[in-house]
């Protein structure tokens, strides 16, 4: 069953909470990409967009930034970082052949991994990524992270 306070819309604006009070005005508004399907056939979950299917481009890829891990039920499963480009980061999680229906997950986690939102920086504030990190983390507790939770 989905946490409501771990939901999308809520995520959205933790989001945009860290932006607006931890961030200079005159930056551009932080924004949470589509879901990635981490498999071919996966359905866009009620009301969201999908940002790419695997084994499509990661969003934001080239890009340094923040990415967040959901289960199926678009339960909030673990949230990282990435200081140069978020689908080399990715792709040290998920790997697989451009053939295969999904991507072979490499770790463990506590529920399965099925989609993927990313929230890019622009390469000169790349260091700001640490930063949503660690406060998406204290904010929204995701049981996968074990580096960087709340004592």
């Amino acid at each position: 069953m989905s946490d409501p306070m771990k939901d999308l819309p809520h995520i959205r604006e933790a989001i945009a909470i860290y932006h607006d009070g931890h961030r200079h005005p005159k930056h551009d508004k932080l924004m949470l990409s589509g879901l990635y399907a981490l498999a071919a056939d996966a359905p866009a979950p009620p009301g969201e967009e999908l940002a790419g299917k695997w084994p499509e481009v990661w969003p934001n890829t080239a890009s340094p930034g923040v990415y967040l891990i959901f289960d199926g039920g678009l339960n909030l499963l673990y949230v990282g970082k990435a200081q140069n480009q978020l689908g080399y980061r990715l792709s040290a999680h998920f790997q697989g052949g451009k053939t295969a229906p999904a991507c072979r997950i490499v770790e463990q986690w506590s529920q399965r991994p099925a989609y993927v939102a990313t929230v890019p920086f622009p390469e000169s504030s790349w260091f700001e990524a640490l930063a949503l990190e660690g406060y998406l983390i204290e904010k929204l507790d995701p049981p996968d992270n074990k580096i960087g939770k709340p004592s």
